[in-house]
């Protein structure tokens, strides 16, 4: 339940850079807007989350961990990361919840989901965009 800090924060100057010096397929707007979306999307959802119930929902560093995917993947790699994640997210938890009988206050990790969403984007970034924004 844990993501470190000093790789994720390290991690998204690097998606900069390399944008910058087109080691990426973005630009370096797409990339700093990527990170925006990944980190504000998360935190306004942590927050709203908390409003609602006065309980923490997103770890810091699920926030960070995608403001780092968005460093590297862009706007449209972090919502399409952001999307499958929290499909894929949702279909294991619920399952989880109901084969075991465990209670719905279960904490469920949601990084490894949020890195498979970016892996699956990486993979098959042509199919899932025609598919999701058919262009």
């Amino acid at each position: 339940m844990l993501i470190s800090r000093f790789v994720t924060l390290f991690l998204i100057p690097l998606g900069f850079l390399f944008s910058y010096l087109h080691f990426l397929p973005i630009s370096l707007v797409d990339s700093i807007a990527g990170m925006a979306l990944g980190y504000g999307s998360l935190f306004l959802a942590s927050k709203l989350f908390y409003w609602m119930t006065g309980k923490e929902g997103i770890g810091q560093g699920d926030l960070e961990l995608l403001a780092f995917i968005g460093s590297f993947l862009g706007l449209a790699g972090c919502w399409i990361t952001l999307f499958l994640g929290a499909i894929i997210g949702s279909i294991i938890g619920v399952t989880y919840i109901t084969i075991s009988g465990k209670s719905k206050e279960l904490q469920i990790p949601f990084g490894p989901f949020l890195a498979l969403g970016a892996i699956l984007y990486v993979l098959f970034q042509e199919k899932l965009i025609l598919l999701l924004f058919k262009i």
